[in-house]
């Protein structure tokens, strides 16, 4: 799983989520591309990326090719004591958005030089804002950020929501 904290580009997550056994939506598989899940087949499009209602989330192919593949693999069910198990605990009881700053999530979507241009916080749970990496132009966004971020004081993201922390 760490090897997501390195991925800058969407393209470059939708070949490591293929080497993980997950084929692109609608690529023999009963759910949509327009759906416009992670393993949609127009990475490369940013105003489709712009426009997706699901940026963030896998289809149920997705899932259900991930725990196939984990399924046939013993690899991964002996323990390898190669990794720091209170890292990895760390990790994962974070949620997305406390792990990847606005600005990360730009670059995600977008690529490397794309920021956060958002201007106020309390509706970015439902509508981010970031820059076009080419133009540095802030687009409208029409997907909001990561369940977690922060959206105002003692507030973050669930869903497309601006809640209390508990």
């Amino acid at each position: 799983l760490t090897f997501l904290t390195n991925v800058h580009t969407r393209k470059k997550q939708c070949c490591e989520y293929r080497s993980l056994g997950a084929e692109h939506d609608g690529d023999g598989n009963s759910c949509k591309a327009e759906d416009h899940f992670v393993m949609r087949e127009d990475e490369s499009d940013i105003t489709i990326i712009r426009s997706s209602r699901n940026p963030w989330l896998f289809s149920n192919c997705s899932v259900k090719a991930f725990k196939d593949i984990l399924k046939r693999k013993n690899c991964v069910s002996r323990p390898g004591g190669f990794y720091d198990l209170g890292e990895y605990m760390n990790y994962v009881k974070k949620e997305p958005g406390q792990r990847y700053s606005l600005d990360d999530q730009c670059r995600l979507l977008y690529g490397q030089n794309s920021t956060c241009c958002q201007i106020h916080l309390q509706i970015i749970c439902h509508s981010m804002m970031c820059t076009d990496p080419t133009t540095g132009v802030c687009m409208p966004e029409h997907h909001g950020a990561a369940m977690g971020t922060e959206c105002g004081p003692g507030k973050w993201c669930i869903g497309a929501n601006c809640v209390s922390r508990p």
